[in-house]
């Protein structure tokens, strides 16, 4: 019979004693609890006042978020669906991640005036729908209330979201914001995340025919490229005395059903069960390196630590030789490519204007802003874009390399060395250690689960999504290419650049024609009047081509320290591979433990 999740985490009680490390204990005791409550991980985005609050609102059976016409949400609120509570609870997660309860007023006043020592909200509360139950939702702020932050908002709670509730408002329809939400939206979930698009406070009367439903509907399709499910919830009437909340049946029913649905139940499975596989290597690795550190003689072990010491000092060499001089070297160029780039959008709106077949000024100010800016924009920023993302895919590359030459380096090292004192373990043993922590080194899925979830005190990480980010790539170094998990930030970080180059260039633009129209000087001639925009034009786009690479340095920073955080935690790892703990354990029983892991390994591989 085939063991269940919670059989094969068992399996793991006895290696668990043997390695006896907090950490490793910790991460087995919360990889149990998700076991036996899984959670789900909903995050719902949309413009300002487009009616999530409410949405949500209506989901709890009770005013608890505060709604409004102005922006509302001043902080991301996560909401804990429980059936076992009865009643509301609150609570404030801060920077530190310290958890403080909180009164309703309090958390009411704070979803309105953001607070910077929090990190978010919380609500802990039961809900109408029973198989929502361990749903953890996210209500993220809309562009109107933290626009500078938006970014890292969507970046930290997106990727591993499982499902993903758009909310478009009915009467408003699809705007510029939305399209922004989508594109980045897009760029950020996993493949296997749902979206669900709410058109919110429909008339009663309209039905999928309807000439807003399907143009919002289209406009997502267009940008999705990907079929979607569309929810439609009712608008409700203003009341003064009690507010009558939106009961959204048709939104969370399709929630709960892509939720419960066996497919995602059954990859749900999947991951858990591949975190047992890595929590079980950690335990290996602790057991092996144990004996074949307890195998050697004085001057064997001090040679041995010697070794990986040194290979841990050639691994950080990484951060001095390739990775510093790589950022330094797209930093050292950027300016000038702005320039490059300022000077073509510039002669390219210079020639817009003067080829333009308009007549009529204000046609030549619509033509402008909707049509030429936008294109000689992307035109010319597109180089610098695919400069910046030549060089990073290069330094993945090299990076992948040297980490890989130094793993195999270090074995081979190993195997010239000790091998005759590690034969007696057959030949998958000696030098197991070592391969453990390359295997490892690729798969950080319940490490990174854990630190973002930590519990109930933890950030967003959707157990199914997390696996299909952080564990695809799971594999042994023999025999295969180590590969690092850069590229989806890398893929990001260029997301977010391309946005920026185009932002602030067309906002460069747009700030000439508004100087031009504003200056009263419609009355001269038209010849006159192309001269002055020309004039400005320029003047404008080459303050960009002088000042706009700043915009995104910032990101380049961030995509820098996560690089050099990854070959820290890579060298520190391997400098305490072996230590002298089991300096002076009983060898026959170091050895009955190893064949212990072995045979407990054999049995979680076969019932995989």
């Amino acid at each position: 019979m085939q063991m269940t999740l919670i059989d094969k985490l068992n399996k793991l009680d006895p290696l668990l004693d043997i390695v006896d490390d907090p950490e490793v204990d910790a991460l087995a005791a919360f990889l149990g609890e998700r076991i036996e409550n899984p959670e789900s991980y909903v995050v719902m985005l949309g413009e300002t006042s487009s009616g999530k609050s409410t949405l949500i609102n209506g989901l709890l059976g009770t005013k608890i978020l505060s709604t409004g016409s102005v922006p509302t949400t001043g902080a991301i609120t996560e909401i804990i669906v429980s059936q076992e509570q009865n009643t509301p609870a609150f609570e404030k997660i801060t920077k530190q991640a310290e958890i403080i309860s909180s009164t309703q007023n309090e958390f009411m006043e704070l979803t309105q005036q953001h607070d910077e020592t929090l990190k978010r909200l919380r609500v802990i509360s039961s809900c109408r729908y029973p198989e929502l139950n361990g749903m953890r939702l996210f209500d993220t702020p809309g562009y109107g209330s933290l626009v500078e932050d938006h970014d890292d908002i969507l970046k930290e709670f997106l990727p591993n979201s499982d499902v993903v509730i758009y909310v478009v408002s009915y009467r408003k329809g699809f705007q510029e914001a939305d399209s922004k939400f989508i594109t980045l939206m897009k760029d950020l979930i996993a493949e296997t995340t749902d979206i669900i698009v709410v058109i919110n406070r429909c008339p009663d009367s309209v039905s999928e025919t309807d000439s807003r439903i399907r143009e919002i509907e289209k406009y997502v399709g267009d940008l999705l490229n990907e079929e979607c499910s569309f929810a439609y919830v009712s608008a409700i009437p203003a009341m003064d005395e009690q507010p009558i909340l939106p009961e959204g049946e048709d939104l969370w029913r399709k929630v709960g059903d892509v939720l419960q649905s066996p497919k995602r139940q059954k990859a749900l499975d999947d991951t858990l069960e591949s975190y047992i596989i890595e929590l079980y290597d950690r335990c290996d690795t602790r057991i092996r390196s144990s004996l074949e550190y307890a195998l050697l003689d004085e001057s064997q072990r001090e040679e041995l630590i010697k070794m990986q010491m040194k290979q841990s000092k050639k691994l950080r060499k990484a951060i001095p030789n390739l990775i510093e001089p790589a950022f330094c070297r797209i930093k050292q160029y950027l300016p000038q490519k702005f320039k490059d780039a300022a000077l073509e959008i510039s002669d390219g709106l210079c020639n817009e204007i003067d080829d333009s077949k308009k007549t009529e000024k204000d046609q030549i100010i619509v033509y402008v802003e909707q049509h030429a800016i936008p294109y000689q924009v992307a035109r010319s920023t597109k180089e610098i874009s695919e400069y910046v993302q030549t060089e990073l895919s290069d330094l993945n590359s090299r990076v992948d390399d040297y980490i890989e030459t130094c793993f195999i380096e270090f074995d081979n090292e190993l195997k010239l060395k000790f091998d005759n004192a590690w034969i007696q373990l057959g030949k998958d043993a000696g030098r197991g250690a070592v391969k453990g922590l390359a295997k490892q080194a690729g798969s950080q899925g319940l490490i990174a689960y854990f630190i973002k979830i930590g519990g109930r005190g933890g950030k967003n990480l959707g157990a199914y999504n997390a696996a299909v980010k952080l564990m695809k790539n799971i594999g042994k170094l023999f025999g295969k290419k180590f590969t690092l998990q850069q590229y989806n930030a890398m893929r990001h970080t260029m997301k977010v650049i391309l946005e920026k180059l185009g932002t602030t260039a067309g906002k460069a633009a747009t700030n000439a024609l508004g100087i031009v129209i504003e200056a009263a000087i419609w009355a001269i001639d038209l010849a006159t009047w192309k001269q002055k925009t020309k004039k400005e034009t320029k003047k404008y786009i080459a303050e960009w081509g002088e000042h706009g690479y700043e915009s995104i340095l910032p990101d380049l920073e961030e995509l820098k320290k996560s690089n050099i955080d990854l070959i820290n935690e890579l060298a520190q790892r391997l400098e305490t591979l072996y230590d002298d703990s089991c300096s002076d354990c009983d060898i026959a029983q170091l050895k009955q433990n190893y064949e212990l892991s072995k045979s407990i390994g054999k049995e979680l591989i076969k019932d995989a």
